[in-house]
């Protein structure tokens, strides 16, 4: 396929400073739809997925382990080999996908710092992320959202955040859209509540072809939109990829494969630096996958073959700077189930108040280090419960935009308002309780059984979110205008090594995004930073 692109249109933001051994100028920051440095450079990611897996550290005095995770950030005598390695190979940006908040990274991001790396932070971890089958924002999740900002926020290298990961897979759970958005919102407004630097928040995608389109389209649209946007691709084009005539075929990359990372010579070239800002590849360490470009014994690292091909191929990438061009008009949201009407942010104060008022809690709850979504048993029990009594009060439906009174709790208190609805407490599932005193006033529980009133907006409106729905966008944007598409050119299939990301100064036709995506030789890369705001 031919490639195309919209003349008005330029996607993505980031550049990067090729040589990793100079330190950073500064946090790096957005201009229309570009990333820039401290110097008015403009910055293009070459990045790397740098995460270890608990496998073969279990007997490590690792104090996260029992969260389910290793901290890349967080074990000095880790990470600074590893950086040696890191500046050898030419990368300016790692991808971290858990950061414990409970820990100190002062040593290992001032060691990236010095060799010129910035950091993309996933704000979840795998006992605190947005759950795509039973999706919900609550202050469990927001708590933890918070730590890690404050944890992160005071390092200048960290170049953003990631609010969500492949929460959406298919048409089924689109809904949980809503939720990742209503996370971008109330994360974007505590770094201003707290006077920290705006560092960009984005929601990285699974490259499927129900989904790709209109995700991309309800990231962009509405009040609160994602700072950059990436796409997960596990197919590339090398020299095996290329077809017939110069036409460029995707192909499944196969555990073990050696890849010749040829795509780099398009993703930094002139045929995509206008609309991708650079790419992260998957990945450092080998792990179960047998993706990882250095392997790791009894302590000791070792470079793969892909590691020098990756490094060269890095090195000799020189991306130049692109013109910064931007759409005046955001596309209106997709017509797809994922309601422009966000959840509320969760309010901790009536949460408290909702868990002191209650009679009735499930008899198991989460451990220590065990995820506050409910367990299989406790669904059940929910689901039972809800069957007797109108449960609407702690439901959230981001499909259709409505959203009870209580669904921004965390998940065992309404189980417990379920529980103490519906006025039986004998089940051996279920323990009583006595209701607390406190600060809520005598009329609390009382109100506890009054119906949300359902949310007036229509389950596709494209108007920005109600006044009663809490935002944090900088200003207020102007009513959003479909951006027409042409319908000759096809979107690629799922599934490459590559992540992309959409700069919000720039907003991006999916259709443009699918004709890039078949142009040129398919990187071994895994991201491809771009944001996707459209105001100047």
């Amino acid at each position: 396929m031919l490639f195309y692109k919209w003349a008005s249109q330029a996607l993505i933001p980031c550049l990067f400073n090729l040589v990793a051994a100079s330190p950073p100028q500064g946090p790096i920051h957005i201009s229309s739809n570009k990333f820039f440095d401290e110097n008015g450079s403009q910055f293009f990611i070459k990045g790397i997925a740098y995460q270890r897996q608990i496998p073969g550290y279990e007997h490590e005095p690792f104090s996260e382990i029992p969260k389910g995770y290793i901290d890349s950030l967080a074990h000095p005598s880790k990470c600074l080999p590893d950086v040696e390695l890191l500046k050898e190979l030419n990368v300016n940006t790692v991808r971290v996908y858990q950061v414990d908040p409970d820990q100190d990274h002062e040593i290992c991001m001032h060691a990236l710092a010095k060799n010129g790396i910035y950091v993309l932070v996933d704000l979840s971890e795998p006992k605190h992320s947005i759950n795509r089958e039973d999706p919900s924002w609550h202050t469990e999740l927001l708590g933890h959202f918070r730590q890690v900002v404050d944890n992160m926020s005071k390092y200048e290298n960290v170049l953003g955040f990631i609010a969500g990961n492949e929460v959406v897979t298919s048409v089924q759970d689109a809904s949980a859209a809503a939720f990742v958005k209503a996370a971008i919102r109330d994360t974007k407004a505590y770094q201003k509540q707290k006077g920290y630097r705006q560092i960009p928040i984005g929601y990285t995608a699974n490259d499927d072809t129900e989904t790709r389109e209109n995700s991309l389209r309800y990231f962009q649209c509405g009040n609160t939109t994602a700072d950059f946007y990436g796409i997960n691709m596990f197919e590339w084009c090398g020299i095996r990829g290329s077809g017939g005539a110069g036409v460029p075929q995707r192909v499944w990359v196969q555990p073990g494969e050696t890849r010749p990372f040829t795509d780099t010579d398009s993703l930094y070239g002139p045929e995509m630096t206008g609309v991708w800002s650079g790419g992260v590849a998957y990945e450092f360490f080998e792990n179960e996958n047998h993706f990882g470009v250095v392997h790791e014994s009894q302590g000791r690292l070792q470079k793969s073959a892909e590691f020098d091909t990756l490094r060269l191929r890095f090195t000799a990438a020189r991306p130049k700077a692109t013109e910064s061009r931007a759409k005046k008009f955001a596309p209106a949201c997709p017509d797809w189930p994922a309601s422009a009407q966000l959840p509320p942010q969760p309010d901790p104060e009536i949460c408290g108040c909702l868990r002191s008022a209650v009679t009735c809690v499930p008899t198991t709850g989460p451990g220590d280090y065990e995820s506050f979504e409910l367990s299989s048993q406790n669904r059940e029990l929910l689901a039972s419960v809800c069957e007797n009594i109108d449960c609407s009060e702690i439901e959230a439906d981001g499909a259709r935009g409505v959203y009870g009174r209580f669904s921004g709790c965390a998940p065992q208190d309404r189980l417990a308002w379920a529980l103490t609805a519906e006025g039986s407490c004998d089940s051996k599932m279920a323990k009583s309780k006595e209701r607390e005193e406190g600060s809520c006033g005598s009329d609390f529980w009382k109100s506890l059984k009054k119906t949300a009133s359902p949310n007036s907006a229509s389950p596709n409106s494209a108007s920005p979110e109600s006044s009663s729905v809490s935002t944090s966008s900088s200003s207020i944007v102007e009513p959003m205008s479909t951006i027409s598409q042409p319908s000759n050119y096809a979107i690629p299939r799922n599934n490459s090594i590559v992540e992309y990301h959409l700069n919000r100064a720039g907003r991006a036709d999916p259709h443009d995004l699918g004709n890039l995506l078949m142009f040129g030789r398919w990187l071994q890369l895994m991201m491809a930073i771009f944001y996707m705001g459209w105001r100047v």
